[in-house]
Order: C-alpha cells, then structure tokens, then sequence
C-alpha cells in the first residue's frame, strides 16, 4: 500500500440538490480537501485494482512507433525527428496564448515545448502570490488557448471578440496524482480518443490536451453543449478525479502552461469527429447509444471480414462470435441479419451493429457519415450551397434533401422515439453552424470562406489562369504568332506598358492576390484585331472577360457576371457621347480604378458588398465618333487610364478557327515569359497601380476634339473670328469669358449649354494639350486666370502645366 499522504481521490463528482442558491442543482466544482476526503474512502479493493493495472501495463509490450505513457516530450522529440515544423510528414499544430492574465495580444505557442520562468521564490509557495504575479503586465509567462477568436490576434471575448475555429481541448483537474494510479487511469482511456499531453498545473493537479488534427469552425452559441457531449465521449470526468468544470464548458478559458509536459499519443482528434460532436450539441441530445447508428449491411460484413477475419451473409446461421463468451459450443446459436445479430442464447437477444462491432467503430462510422454529409455545405439564410467538382453550386432545399438521402446515405424517417430524421438533423446543424452572410466571388482566392468585417462570405468565384508552361521561354521561340501581333501592333514603348499591364493582371491572379490596375483605352483602325486582343489573348489568360457596357454607364444595377470575372471588355460603339452618358461613364471608370468596392448584386438576390481589383479593356476606332468614348482626361483621370494606339501595319490573319487554335497553343508559353519579363525601371509605377500611367499624345489631342472640349475650342474659333483684340492674347477668367461669348446673340446659343465652372474645367483639360493655345496663368485659391492665344492665323504656342504647380481649386 501507499502512503497515505500520496493517494489521489478518483473521479469525483459534487452535485447539490436544489435550492433557491441553486435551483437546478449544477454541478459544481469540488475542493481538492474533499476530493482528498473521498479517496480516503475508497476500498483498498479499488486502490488494488489501479495498483495491478499499473503493473500490467508496464508489463504489457508496447511498439517502438508508440511512445510510453509519460515519456518526456524530449525523449519523444528525439524518437522523431522534426523539420522546420513538421513531424513524419504532418505539420506541426500551434495555439494561441498570452503572456499574462492582463495581455490581450496572443500570439503563436506550443506549450508543450515552452520553458516558464517563474521566480524561484514563488515557485511551491502560496497559489494567490502566484496569481498576483502572473497577473501582472510585466510579467513574461505563457497562458494559452484552446481556440481562435474572429480577430485573432486578441484574446477571445464572448461579447467583443467571439470564438470562430476550435484548435484543441484541455481538461483540467484540481487532484495530486501518483504516477502508477494517473498511468493507469489514462490507459483506460479509448485508444482511438487519448490525449496528446498531459502537464502539472502550480498547484499539483493535471492537465491533459487533445490537439485537433484542423482547425475546425466554431461559435459560442453551442460551445456548452458541444463540450458535454466532447467530455461524455472523451471521458473527461472518469479519466481523472478532480474535472473542473466551469473551465471545460469555458471556450474564453486560458490555461497556465505549468510544467512536466508529456505526451500520451502523437495521434490527433480527428476534425470529423469534432464535426460529428457538433451535429449532436446542435440536437441538444446525449450522444451516448451508438448502438442507434443504422450501419448499411455491406459495411458491416467488411467491416466484421476486418475485425473477425469472418465471410458472413444475411441470413447466415453463426456462432457468437464477437465475444469471448462460452455459450456452450452452439456453432449456430447467431443469425445474421440485415441490420444487426440476433442471438438466442443470451441476452441482448438483438445486438445491432454498432454494438457487434464496438463502439469505437461505431463513432467512426457516424463521425465520417455526418461529418461527412454537412462538412462541404453552407447555408446563407435562403439558399444551400454545395461544392460539386471543386465549384460551390446553389442548391434548393428539396434538392438538397434528396442529396442527403441519396448520396450521403441519411436517414429521412423519424426512429422510435426521435424527434427528428437524419435528414433535418443535418439541416438544422447547417443553419445554425455552417451560416455564412453572403456568397460573393473573391477572385483567384484560394480560400472557401472569408470574413470581412465582420461577416462570413462564401467564395463562389470560379475563373482560373491558364497555367504558364514550366520552363523558361525566350521571345519569340515558342509564340511566334502572339509575339509577331504585338510587335506589328504597339509601337516599342507603348509596347513596354502594354506588357506591364499585363504582367501586373496575371502574375497577381497566378499568386491568388488580385492588385489594382489602370483602365486600359486601346484605339486604333478596323480590322486590326484589337478585339481579338481582349476576348482571346489577355481575357483567357484570367479566366475570361465580359461585356460590361451596360455596367461601367450605369444603365444596369445587376453586375452578377462583370463581378465573376477578371477583365471588362467594352468594344467600340457601345456606350453612348451624349454629355449626360459620357459623365457617367467617365464616373464609372474613375471609381473602377479607385475604389476596390462593389456591390454584387445578381437578381432576386440581396446586394453584398466585395472588392473588385479588375481591370476595364476598351478597344475604340480611330473616329472622332469612337474617340467620344474616352474619358475626360482630368489630372486625377490621367493617373488612373492608360491610351495606346493601334498601329496600322498591313497583316493579313489566317481563318478564325486557325488562329483561335494557334492562340490557345501558345498562350502558356507566353505567359511563362511574361511571368519572367522584368518591367523597365523608367515605366514601373508606384504599389497602388504597379506601372505609370500613359497617354499617347496624338489621341489625347483627338479625343479632346472629338469630345466636350473639343466643342469649346470650336467655340473659342468663332469667338475669335468674330472680335478684334489689342494683342495676340486675351486674359481673364472663365466667367469673364462667359460673359463676353453670351454677350453675342449668334454665339449665346452655343455656349450656355454649358457652366462657367464646367467651361473652366474644359480650359484647364485644354491647357494640358501642346497647341491648343489656352494656358493657366495664375490661380488666387478661388478663380483661376486663363490666356487664350487670339492670333487668327492659328499660330499657338505649346502650353503645359508645370508639373510642380497645384491643382487650381476653383472657377468662378
């Protein structure tokens, strides 16, 4: 026998009867005084019992893969050998921890392998000191999580920063222990369910962690029941005396990383064990009858071929054969039937499956069954959504059921004293754990779900990049036909921005992370194949493109596909040069590039706010009509668009089915060199855009022409032919023009079309053009001052802004 005062009080359990403190008669949590009490009590017959366990296990052979109960984490560490976080193959699982009881900042620990550094005064001394010290801000200790809050970077908070993903599980438990009794009691644990470590708190009592093999989504609406059904089938209560069990149902708890670390098994807690635990909390009911589990006659005979090494078929007259129970030698005294064993020799005289085949295979099975039938599904409040062939799909309600039965298996009709079917237990566990707040396409993001603000998203993009080839390419070897058409295409430099673009587009989508780019104006004659550029070169390159006319006017609210997509192409002609539609468009190209936000909105759908980081491809003729399109080159414009020119350069194309054929067989290898090419030093831009805006001179010119400003110079030339002027220039600002031009009865209708503000702009877009013969002079704050160059001859000097000056405020 022991010493008496080293005896641990088994598994102890004080629950009060009810009262007006204590109504429901909770549980509560016992003293170590009392659990030392009721040890004292126990049979010598019991404490015999753990004392031959103990020699029994250490007797018993153990295999070398397998470290031994409480061999310390080193030995383990040295047993298998680790490399940059990973162990045989798996990488290894970290929580989420604290410094002291006042820090709110976690970080990244494996307490198992941390070394505290207690004062020595403390240590063995009183647990209330311990508490004042650890409580401390300056105080460099680790507490640690069992799970992740939304922000996980801070500690988790029930109210300001609720749990999302469940890491791990600890049990703690206030009771000395000697090792043969606490060796004993664990290797009566079920194998398949044993902890991973088990540590000393300060005050001698025991800690054990399972460590979950994923991180598994979590909420702390079910957190309580989800911990009595884990702790029912973990055995937390039984494992050890002592189970504090406002900690266990305590998601928000941090645990003090005390000491003597050792690991008990290197497998981890299954996630779709954890997934099936869930799917019971969330029908508040005690998962503790496996033997209800419904197992499919094929599984059971393989499984029963496995376990038993017997061929059995229904109907089969058999011995009892999975037990070691005498039953007189009767070779037939079991009949095999569809669900289970009937046996007529002893009692139970119906065993079903679970039952025949244990019950760790019985929560394996219902774990992969459940599991398995909700872990790839989400609701959004109106809609299920399904991932089909690696794409999340839509589902109705009546289709999702039916899928339930017929794929996954579930049962759709009510048991002998169920509530509810298999069926609408997965449904209800869906919707009130796998929710998300919208469905939006995060492109090219590799994640299922993302959370933004706040809020839960389930990605439903679908486009792909098409693959660069693996090797490096050289320009022009292995896409001559691509590498000729941008060749006779751009000019040199226009070129070089042409292909920054491009890289910026692709290489971001390639690495998962769109970035932002400049909307891109490409103008040129017909027949060039400036639409071919977009809809079979860069538009495939992302996965494909859309026309988005409609979208960037704003003649249409519903962007469902421009918002699946990479590239929005506009081609010539589409969108409409009357003042009113060209504002809107310019407008919309603007907030395009700016502002990354968008509203998804698809029809019959509520709108959901996502980031866009896209880019806008239009291709326009060479006509003024066409060049009507382009946006008003502004300052803040200019920096957001790139304009490049088409070049006339006679080529003639194969056939369309050819040429399409020839595209699609050399893109990858384009695209591995462009995936290499270095962007010139001169042309790269800033991280916002990547590359510098450009502007081909000669288009800026036309467009102006061609557009609203091109109607005030117009206007400007009959002002000027019907005046005479003391010199070759005139001075003042847009007002006093204004008033000077409505002043003449031929040319007020003309010009009150327009605004003194909106004619002051039109100067300042003019100023930035060589030749237009309009200057910005001075600027007060609040006016600006203009010289227009009158000389009838159409002599003008070439104007520009100083890059240094600042943009004017106003007009007046």
């Amino acid at each position: 026998m022991q010493n008496p005062q080293n005896k641990s009080a088994a598994a102890t359990r004080v629950t009060t009867a009810p009262s007006d403190e204590n109504p429901a008669g909770k549980q509560s949590k016992p003293s170590r005084k009392l659990v030392k009490q009721n040890f004292d009590l126990l049979s010598p017959t019991i404490e015999a019992e753990f004392e031959m366990a103990a020699e029994r296990a250490k007797a018993a052979p153990v295999p070398p893969s397998v470290p031994l109960i409480g061999a310390p984490v080193a030995a383990v560490a040295a047993r298998a050998p680790t490399n940059e976080g990973t162990r045989e193959g798996a990488t290894v699982r970290q929580l989420r921890g604290i410094k002291n009881d006042s820090a709110k900042i976690t970080h990244l620990c494996t307490p198992w392998t941390y070394v505290p550094n207690v004062p020595p005064q403390l240590v063995g001394g009183s647990k209330d000191a311990y508490v004042k010290w650890r409580g401390k801000e300056s105080t460099s200790h680790l507490l640690y999580f069992d799970v992740e809050a939304t922000n996980p970077d801070l500690r988790p908070n029930k109210k300001s920063n609720p749990v999302r993903y469940l890491h791990a599980v600890t049990a703690d438990y206030d009771a000395d222990l000697t090792a043969p009794i606490e060796d004993a009691v664990l290797r009566n644990a079920p194998a398949d369910l044993r902890a991973n470590y088990i540590s000393t708190t300060f005050s001698g009592g025991r800690r054990l962690l399972w460590i979950i093999d994923e991180p598994v989504p979590f909420d702390d609406v079910i957190a309580k029941r989800f911990y009595e059904v884990a702790g029912e089938a973990l055995q937390v209560s039984s494992l050890l005396p002592g189970l504090d069990q406002q900690a266990w149902l305590n998601p928000c708890q941090p645990y003090d990383v005390g000491t003597n670390w050792r690991q008990l098994s290197e497998k981890p807690l299954s996630s779709k064990t954890v997934h099936h635990w869930l799917f019971e909390a969330s029908k508040r009911t005690d998962w503790s009858k496996a033997g209800e589990l419904d197992i499919p006659f094929a599984d059971a005979q393989a499984e029963v071929e496995k376990q038993f090494g017997l061929r059995i078929e229904v109907g089969e007259r058999i011995h009892r054969f999975w037990t070691h129970v005498n039953i007189g030698g009767n070779e037939s005294a079991c009949v095999v039937m569809e669900n289970g064993m009937i046996c007529f020799s002893r009692d139970p005289l119906f065993s079903p499956w679970p039952l025949v085949l244990g019950a760790e295979f019985a929560r394996k099975y219902k774990a992969d069954k459940i599991g398995n039938a909700v872990k790839d599904v989400w609701f959004d409040g109106k809609t299920y959504h399904r991932k089909i062939k690696g794409v999340w799909h839509p589902v109705a309600k009546d289709d999702f059921r039916k899928w339930l039965c017929s794929e996954q298996k579930l049962d759709d009709t009510k048991g002998k004293g169920e509530t509810a079917s298999e069926v609408t237990d997965a449904e209800v566990f869906v919707q009130s754990n796998r929710r998300v707040d919208g469905v939006i396409p995060c492109l090219f993001d590799r994640g299922d779900v993302k959370e933004i603000n706040g809020k839960r998203f389930l990605n439903c993009a679908r486009v792909k990049v098409i693959p660069p080839h693996e090797e490096p390419q050289k320009w022009p070897t292995r896409f001559p036909w691509i590498a000729r058409f941008l060749e006779l295409r751009f000019e040199h430099t226009e070129r070089q921005y042409f292909l920054g673009w491009w890289k910026r587009l692709y290489c971001s989508a390639l690495q998962g992370e769109l970035l932002k780019g400049h909307a891109l104006f490409i103008v040129g004659g017909v027949n060039l194949g400036k639409t071919l550029l977009g809809l079979r070169m860069v538009g495939p390159s992302v996965g494909g493109c859309v026309d988005a006319s409609k979208y960037v006017a704003g003649t249409s609210e519903f962007n469902k596909e421009a918002c699946e997509v990479a590239l929005r192409c506009i081609d010539d002609g589409t969108v409409s040069s009357d003042p009113a539609s060209h504002r809107r468009f310019s407008e919309g190209v603007k907030a395009m590039v700016a502002n990354p936000q968008s509203n998804y909105r698809a029809m019959y759908r509520d709108a959901q706010s996502m980031e866009w980081n896209g880019r806008l491809l239009v291709t326009l003729n060479d006509d003024a009509y066409s060049l009507e399109m382009i946006p008003d080159l502004a300052l803040s414009m200019c920096e957001k668009v790139m304009v490049l020119k088409f070049q006339n350069t006679a080529y003639a194309f194969p056939p369309k089915h050819m040429l399409e054929r020839t595209i699609a067989a050399e893109l990858p290898f384009f695209l591995r060199w462009l995936s290499d090419y270095e962007v010139p030093a001169d042309i790269k831009g800033d991280n916002r855009l990547g590359v510098k805006s450009y502007i081909n001179e000669e288009l800026r010119l036309a467009a102006l022409n061609a557009g609203q400003t091109g109607n005030v110079l117009e206007i400007i030339d009959l002002w000027k032919n019907r005046n005479t002027f003391e010199s070759d220039t005139w001075a003042g600002t847009a007002t006093d023009w204004y008033s000077q031009v409505v002043a003449d009865e031929a040319l007020k209708p003309l010009v009150t079309k327009f605004t003194p503000r909106g004619i002051g702009m039109k100067f300042r877009n003019a100023a930035r053009i060589a030749d237009s013969g309009i200057e910005v002079l001075d600027s007060d704050g609040k006016r600006n001052v203009y010289e227009i160059a009158v000389t009838y001859n159409r002599v003008r000097k070439a104007v520009r802004i100083k890059p240094d000056k600042p943009e004017p405020a106003g007009d007046q």
